[in-house]
């Protein structure tokens, strides 16, 4: 929902990636696009990605104010597949009933976070947001290890809890879309229901900061970064860090 760093707002864009075998020239027909957008009144990154050959599109994470990701995948004639969560809070879910009814896709959302997706319509009101549409049935509850294909991509799920029980993050040819676990700079808050300080810096030092240090990390508030920018700088878990939570 929140990070421990000051948001930064990023305006939209989208980017393209192909994956590269550079010792031999070939350039694999593997291609993803990510569009990316801000949403809402706590500055929720909501993304977009699909696969170029077959059109393909994933959404991830449809915050407050992410009505305008179905006009944008109309416009670039998109195939809509799938809806994933990273976690339950109320923020990362607002308009998933919204995308479920015009897309009529599944919903993918981590087990674990069953208690966290019930209580979600509760913490808005309690934060202030109003009351929101409540969220549909979940279709797939996801887990460490499942793999989603996208057209020829393939969207891999690697649990991180501690920001919330269940916590995930989806690691692609893109890079790593991370939700509230990891951002530049910063970590995840593990003060809310449900959440680990201990268990959310175990996520990060031993899933995440496995990844190769060029693996691009989308976090669910703030601009990119990197893996190896993170394990060298970042204040709670860098190189440097004697944070404890």
């Amino acid at each position: 929902m929140f990070a421990r760093h000051a948001l930064a707002r990023v305006t939209a864009f989208s980017l393209r990636y192909s994956a590269k075998r550079c010792d031999c020239g070939i350039i694999p027909k593997l291609m993803i696009q990510v569009h990316t957008e801000v949403c809402g009144p706590l500055g929720n990154n909501v993304y977009l990605l699909w696969d170029e050959s077959t059109r393909e599109a994933a959404l991830i994470d449809p915050a407050i104010g992410s009505e305008g990701f179905a006009d944008f995948a109309e416009s670039e004639r998109l195939v809509p597949k799938y809806i994933f969560n990273t976690h339950g809070h109320f923020d990362h879910i607002w308009n998933n009933a919204l995308f479920k009814r015009e897309w009529r896709v599944p919903l993918i959302c981590p087990r674990g976070d069953e208690a966290v997706f019930r209580h979600a319509a509760q913490a808005a009101v309690s934060w202030g947001f109003g009351t929101p549409e409540l969220s549909p049935p979940v279709d797939v509850w996801c887990g460490d290890g499942d793999e989603f294909l996208l057209g020829a991509e393939k969207i891999q799920v690697i649990s991180t809890p501690g920001h919330t029980p269940g916590h995930v993050s989806f690691l692609t040819t893109a890079g790593l879309f991370s939700g509230d676990v990891i951002f530049r700079g910063g970590i995840g808050r593990w003060d809310l229901p449900g959440g680990d300080g201990k268990l959310l810096l175990t996520s990060i030092r031993e899933r995440l900061f496995n990844l190769p240090d060029s693996t691009v990390v989308f976090p669910g508030h703030g601009p990119p970064t990197t893996i190896g920018e993170e394990k060298k700088d970042n204040p709670y878990v860098g190189e440097d860090a004697v944070f404890e939570p």
